[in-house]
């Protein structure tokens, strides 16, 4: 009976969807959505219509439940073309810049990681939230440890900080670095 029922709310929200009646789709939708909570490809379906309807916050909301699920199944290249979506309509979503920094780190993708920490270090500058921007900084140097120019940045922010020891291993760490690079 499930089935027969999932068929006939999917042929419904097809119909909607084709008529330019996004609400009654989502509805649909939604009702297929109860019977299967775990369909991805549904709920991916949903974030696109709200993002149809320029309803930004219920796309992201159904979206990142994709995302989530992917992750939990290890498909994370998945996870991370879902996130771009939502990062698509609302670029400066820290938490989001965040998960995808640390996917593309387990991913071994360590430029766009180091990439992606960096858009996350700048969103927490905005915020003056200087503590997690040094976590940020040395999230990348484990990713990149011969990059002169992120060592030194992270001195400057140990430095700014007080840190004058840690500060003082940095310009240590980017004297080496660039001594190793010639």
């Amino acid at each position: 009976m499930a089935a027969d029922s999932k068929a006939k709310f999917l042929q419904d929200a097809e119909r909607f969807v084709l008529h330019g009646k996004m609400q009654q789709a989502i509805g649909e939708y939604l009702k297929i959505v109860k019977l299967d909570p775990k369909d991805v490809l549904i709920l991916n379906t949903i974030g696109d219509l709200y993002l149809r309807q320029k309803n930004i916050s219920e796309a992201n909301k159904y979206f990142s439940r994709v995302a989530e699920s992917y992750v939990r199944n290890n498909f994370f290249l998945k996870a991370l073309a879902v996130y771009k979506k939502i990062l698509s309509a609302n670029p400066n979503n820290l938490e989001i810049n965040a998960t995808m920094a640390s996917l593309y780190a387990k991913q071994g993708l360590s430029i766009d990681a180091r990439n992606q920490y960096l858009k996350v270090a700048a969103l927490l500058e905005n915020e003056g939230r200087s503590k997690e921007i040094l976590e940020i900084f040395e999230k990348i140097i484990e990713l990149d440890p011969a990059n002169v120019t992120i060592q030194q940045k992270l001195a400057e922010l140990y430095y700014a900080a007080g840190d004058d020891k840690q500060a003082h291993a940095c310009w240590t760490g980017a004297a080496r670095a660039q001594v190793k690079a010639g």
